[in-house]
């Protein structure tokens, strides 16, 4: 006998899927639209912004700046949202254009250069002073201002303020409140580089808009049970890789055509009032992080330096063991012969013995 209970349930779920089939598709025009824009102010430096949601063109956003003394304005459609309104757009000519990240000053030494005559050692046999790398030690990073989160309760936010100082420094954060990093780094990251007003068009950095765009649903949502599906069925088609699999936007327009479920991007999740971990797939969550905690490095000129001096001190080690295999090529020979000599001389028995008479 069915359950009435269930077949309620189902059929209520399947109107709702008619529902959103019918009105998945709706006119950008009408939509509540963010911006990254990217302009020059009056001193000649370029400076990013994102915009807050809402129902302004691209050339309103356009205009705007430049009546407020911005040229070279490129504006383009985004999926980040940010904290300009377009009533708020600052002035070129006291608006600083978007800083150089700094570096993490440096100390240098330099090393030995360990020489191994005998590898069964397993251990260098002597060093050589001064005939390796130079070692490169950054100095610990002191915050500009000390650092902050917005909401206590938000775990991304608690996630990057659990990081060293110097993780923090490398990853363009060098001090103050959370949301400002937060927002300025997705900014740059997403600052257009042509006119194109697609959020599919090119940007500064693709690696971190990406994974600051990455969606994750609510576990909590209604029908979330669609998504497992769908991930299942990701996994089954041989399309996706073992492991944790970070949904793609076409897997999250699948699941929010479905169930009508709007999702929301890390951008975004990261500056929600609460967030717990457990109300999201943590393997998921803890992926995404990673991914863009990685995207979110900057070069380092340290690094940049070190992995140049490590490849030449290989370099001289290589060098310094083909002398020595020379050297042994010529020394093994003749020290072969002398051991030879003397074991034939041991196992005939004519080695004779001299006996001092007293």
């Amino acid at each position: 006998m069915t359950d009435p209970l269930k077949e309620i349930i189902s059929q209520a779920e399947k109107i709702i899927k008619e529902n959103n089939n019918v009105y998945q598709f709706t006119k950008v025009s009408q939509t509540a639209t963010s911006y990254s824009i990217t302009a020059t102010n009056t001193a000649g430096q370029n400076k990013s912004f994102l915009t807050d949601r809402n129902m302004h063109t691209a050339f309103d956003w356009e205009s705007n700046f430049y009546g407020r003394g911005w040229s070279n304005v490129i504006v383009s459609r985004s999926t980040l949202e940010g904290p300009l309104s377009l009533s708020n757009i600052p002035n070129a000519t006291t608006t600083a254009g978007d800083a150089a990240y700094s570096q993490r000053a440096v100390s240098t030494s330099t090393s030995g250069l360990p020489i191994s005559l005998i590898p069964s050692l397993g251990r260098p046999t002597f060093v050589v002073p001064g005939l390796g790398g130079t070692v490169y030690t950054p100095a610990s990073h002191t915050p500009t201002a000390p650092y902050g989160i917005n909401q206590v309760d938000n775990q991304i936010q608690q996630y990057f303020m659990g990081m060293s100082n110097d993780d923090k420094f490398e990853m363009g954060w060098e001090g103050g409140d959370f949301v400002d990093w937060w927002d300025d780094r997705a900014a740059r990251a997403s600052a257009p580089t042509s006119g194109r007003t697609s959020p599919g068009g090119s940007v500064v950095s693709p690696e971190i808009t990406s994974a600051f765009n990455q969606k994750i649903p609510s576990v909590n949502d209604a029908m979330y049970h669609e998504f497992l599906d769908l991930i299942d069925k990701k996994m089954q088609s041989g399309t996706g890789t073992t492991g944790v699999i970070l949904p793609d936007e076409r897997l999250i327009r699948q699941y929010e055509s479905i169930t009508g479920n709007p999702v929301s991007n890390l951008f975004s999740l990261g500056k929600m009032r609460t967030l717990d971990f457990t109300d999201y797939d943590v393997e998921i969550m803890n992926a995404a992080l990673r991914r863009l905690t990685e995207a979110l490095q900057l070069p380092q000129d340290y690094r940049t330096l070190r992995e140049a001096d490590e490849a030449e001190e290989l370099r001289s080690r290589q060098r310094a063991e083909r002398h020595l295999n020379i050297l042994n090529d010529i020394i093994s020979p003749a020290a072969n012969l002398a051991k030879g000599l003397e074991n034939s001389v041991s196992d005939s028995g004519s080695m004779r013995k001299f006996i001092w008479k007293k």
